[in-house]
């Protein structure tokens, strides 16, 4: 697997618990900041942001990212009478009609 693979993949299992983590630092810094008059300012909003991040990252879920593989390329069919691409699975021109 490659590094950004596993990168993602880390990320994936744990940002929930990192965002938790961002949100106390946040509410803690929100405490200490509120101790002090001209901080209580600043500090009563980072509390409200922290709280609301904290409860957040409870109903966060890692992300999914969805493997999609390969494709298998797709057969074009081109009409004798009009030359119009159609897909393999056509029976009838989707210009003209006829069948292909």
């Amino acid at each position: 697997m490659n590094p950004l693979g596993i990168i993602i993949k880390i990320i994936r299992n744990f940002s929930a618990a990192i965002i938790f983590l961002v949100g106390l630092i946040i509410l803690f810094s929100g405490i200490v900041l509120s101790l002090t008059v001209i901080g209580l300012i600043i500090g009563v909003p980072l509390i409200i942001i922290g709280i609301f991040i904290v409860i957040l990252s409870i109903f966060v879920r890692g992300g999914k990212f969805k493997h999609t593989g390969n494709k298998k390329p797709q057969v074009i069919v081109f009409c004798k009478n009009c030359k119009n691409s159609n897909t393999q699975s056509s029976r009838f021109c989707s210009k003209c009609g006829k069948e292909l």
